[in-house]
């Protein structure tokens, strides 16, 4: 499995995309939500820079005050 086909799993199972600016997530919060699911899921950990990059070609980013944000959000499903 290529790094992209873990992040790409991950976005399948836990992420929705959004248009709003209001609902962003800091990609802080996004590889904290990675880290518990690739856990659970016993898949290796990719780095935070491998993670980002694999983000950024899926989700529209913004950045505010030095921080990454990405235009995503859990599934309510993921929350439960």
């Amino acid at each position: 499995m290529t790094v992209q086909n873990y992040i790409d799993e991950f976005i399948s199972e836990c992420l929705l995309p959004t248009t709003g600016v209001k609902e962003v997530v800091q990609n802080k919060q996004l590889y904290s939500w990675y880290e518990q699911w690739s856990e659970h899921a016993e898949l290796p950990t990719l780095t935070r820079n491998a993670f980002g990059r694999g983000l950024a070609k899926r989700f529209q980013r913004t950045r505010r005050q030095g921080l990454i944000y990405y235009y995503c959000k859990l599934n309510p499903k993921m929350a439960d």
